[in-house]
């Protein structure tokens, strides 16, 4: 039983080492479209105001070469607010860049998180039971034709889950 616990952890530290490698190489792609999203989003916003500012300099004369120069001043400075909140939200080590680190560190984050709940889990008498019952299961139904170890460990799973919650 000890060994079957054993197994069942060393899988899960695999598969937790496996999705952070997945999550990494997932992630890095999204953050690198959002810091160019902003990017992109924060240029356009400032394109758009200096043509504005263009445009009114060009049809309403005095009033415009007043207003225009404080029109694109007040589009840049949203520009830059946006780039600062994108850079603020995905920025994990505080270097004031998006880059790999971030990726990582967040990631690092959520596997710890993951493995919290991993333990919390593992240590629960349900799980226990359940493991046992799937285990039972499984052995039991290796000979059976049509059943097999797979539909074993589920019905086994499955009752020891029932046994769990019906125990007084």
């Amino acid at each position: 039983m000890k060994n079957l616990f054993s197994d069942i952890a060393e899988k899960t530290k695999s598969a937790v080492s496996d999705l952070t490698t997945s999550i990494a190489s997932t992630a890095s792609p999204i953050v690198s479209s959002a810091v160019d999203l902003a990017d992109k989003t924060a240029n356009t916003v400032k394109q758009a105001g200096t043509s504005l500012s263009k445009g009114i300099e060009q049809t309403t004369g005095d009033i415009a070469s007043v207003a225009g120069p404080a029109l694109t001043e007040t589009v840049n400075l949203a520009g830059r607010t946006l780039s600062t909140i994108a850079t603020s939200v995905f920025d994990q080590n505080g270097d004031g860049q998006l880059d790999q680190q971030d990726v990582k560190i967040a990631t690092e984050a959520f596997v710890s998180a993951l493995k919290d709940v991993s333990r919390g889990v593992a240590s629960s008498s349900l799980a226990k039971e359940t493991a046992t019952a799937a285990v039972v299961g499984a052995a039991i139904a290796i000979p059976i034709p049509l059943i097999g170890p797979v539909v074993g460990a589920t019905i086994g799973a499955t009752l020891g889950a029932y046994k769990h919650f019906t125990k007084k």
